[in-house]
């Protein structure tokens, strides 16, 4: 797909049947199979996807991100509704409408106190070797509901990140797809299917990836002046990929190996290549053009990686979103031309959002701070403090992010009662200057915990089984990172927990509105504009009953 300025045929036809309403039009009666008028429905998860991008760089979208705010229902506050934004457990909200809580996806790794090791989000124990499922997921999603309403519906999902497409398929999807960087090519594991279908087999053989050897990304747009507004390109805190300033090269690649593909897959190329498979899976599998209803599920993982390196305030990011826009432009054209816009229900959201550099924020009068190596030194005076109040160490046998795990045997052996230790470790963190407040797992577990403005997103966060000991919220503005560059994300905190979400398509009126969303409502949103069922037990609720528009891309650039 080349970026051009899209020139999309968007019929009269499309915009009528988008006269429909989420807000306002009664729930349908339950169908034996879903609304005919969908033949597909298209999940767009752009990783670390800010709303705020959505406003800044509008004026400059001519692709898909124009569509769908000129066409879509965009909802303003939309937010992950749980303590610790990471991948897996942002995406596992997104089709399931369930927390973490309930889902078991907490992060992307976790300790897993019965086997005494950590685990990633999709190891498949029945599968070591090659091995990538939703075995860790409990529940199902909304792949799964369709194909228990309409038995020939396929369910295809499709990401450069394994656990991103994993956890958009659900637990009986028609095919997974992920990029594996030591070879350059698109992968599946047995738990889907034994071998790789033709069309991603084609695709691998034609070492799409391989033509981006020797190709530098450098800015979108001709014009210098046209990314002012994102400030200088060499900013303090930004990382490097093959430079700091544009243009962007890998300079050591002499050919097509793991380290090329690594390059390629923090730029934004790689979304480009994911939405051509993309293409590959509406023309092979017929998606949405044999008289069913279809999904397909994409996660585009480049933002992730550029926001990583260069922070969400950059010229880098910037570029990044402008050529996503064109990208989707291209796709949309395409499935327009197979399928129909107008038979097409888009949903457009994101896992996570991040924290800007703090030497950016810092500048522009924001009290922010990069803490390199400081929560290993946190630790070792966790470890003291449990020493000297409670016994011989080592009391810490795994941390992330997301939180410390303390030995039970060693607990046990005390002779004093896991609240007790937790309580002794608590007290002791939040006196620490980087931490704003501690939950632990014995107060979660008895569902009483202390109450802050934060409270609900813990409780959401905490799974008993998956969960940590102590369950730490850093303060706000608070970068703790092991590399002097590059930021990250994780907290409860809106420039982590708020991502856009826009609906486009049948049965979904054009406008902005304000109320508050979460992803664990897409699910059954769109269960409901399907008609189809959806478990009644979900933590998210249909948007259907929410407030009408205010008007038609409010607050948006032009």
């Amino acid at each position: 797909m080349r970026s051009r300025r899209l020139r999309l045929r968007w019929t009269v036809a499309a915009a009528a049947v988008l006269g429909g309403c989420i807000a306002s039009a009664a729930a349908p009666p339950r169908a034996a199979v879903p609304d005919p008028a969908v033949r597909l429905v298209l999940v767009l998860t752009v990783d670390q996807m800010r709303p705020d991008y959505l406003e800044r760089f509008g004026d400059q979208f001519t692709g898909g991100l124009r569509y769908l705010l000129d066409h879509g229902r965009v909802y303003r506050e939309a937010y992950q509704d749980h303590a610790f934004t990471k991948t897996a457990a942002g995406h596992g909200t997104i089709l399931s409408g369930l927390h973490p809580a309930r889902s078991g996806l907490i992060a992307n790794d976790w300790y897993d106190r019965d086997k005494k090791k950590s685990v990633y989000c999709t190891d498949d124990p029945m599968d070591a070797a090659l091995g990538h499922s939703p075995r860790a997921f409990s529940g199902t999603m909304l792949g799964d509901w369709l194909r228990e309403a309409s038995s020939a519906s396929k369910v295809i999902a499709l990401s450069r990140k394994d656990r991103s497409a994993v956890l958009l398929g659900g637990q009986n999807p028609t095919g997974v797809f992920w990029f594996e960087t030591a070879q350059g090519e698109f992968m599946t594991s047995r738990y889907y299917r034994k071998a790789l279908p033709d069309w991603v087999r084609e695709c691998n053989a034609g070492r799409r990836a391989d033509r981006y050897l020797g190709a530098v990304w450098d800015r979108l747009l001709p014009d210098a002046a046209a990314y002012r507004r994102s400030g200088p390109d060499d900013q303090d805190g930004e990382g490097d990929l093959g430079g700091r300033t544009f243009p962007h090269a890998f300079a050591g690649a002499k050919k097509p190996d793991a380290a090329f593909y690594n390059f390629l897959s923090n730029t934004p190329f790689m979304d480009e290549l994911t939405l051509e498979l993309a293409q590959k899976a509406v023309g092979a599998e017929r998606l949405g053009q044999r008289g069913v209803t279809d999904l397909l599920a994409l996660s585009l993982s480049s933002t992730d990686a550029v926001g990583h390196k260069f922070g969400p305030d950059s010229q880098e990011m910037q570029d990044m979103i402008l050529r996503l826009d064109r990208y989707l432009g291209d796709f949309f054209r395409f499935v327009d031309g197979a399928i129909g816009m107008r038979n097409v229900l888009v949903v457009l959201t994101a896992d996570h959002g991040t924290q800007s550099l703090p030497e950016v924020a810092a500048r522009r009068g924001v009290w922010a701070r990069r803490l390199v190596g400081e929560m290993a030194n946190l630790l070792k005076g966790l470890e003291a403090e449990l020493e000297s109040k409670v016994g011989k160490g080592p009391w810490i046998v795994q941390n992330f992010f997301e939180g410390i795990y303390l030995d039970p045997d060693r607990i046990a052996a005390s002779g004093r009662r896991p609240e007790e230790v937790e309580r002794i470790a608590a007290t002791f963190l939040r006196r620490s200057p980087i931490v704003a407040d501690v939950f632990t797992r014995s107060e979660l577990l008895k569902a009483n915990p202390h109450q802050t403005p934060f409270t609900r997103q813990f409780v959401n966060a905490f799974h008993a089984k998956n969960s940590a000991d102590l369950l730490m919220q850093l303060k706000v503005n608070h970068l703790v990172i092991s590399t002097p560059t590059g930021t990250d994300h994780g907290t409860p905190y809106p420039y982590d927990s708020h991502v856009p979400l826009v609906f486009a398509g049948p049965g979904v009126e054009v406008g902005v509105v304000r109320p508050r969303a979460r992803t664990v409502d897409i699910a059954p949103t769109l269960a409901d504009l399907l008609g189809i069922a959806a478990p009644s037990n979900l933590d998210g609720k249909s948007l259907r009953a929410k407030a009408r528009p205010t008007a038609p891309s409010a607050g948006v650039h032009r």
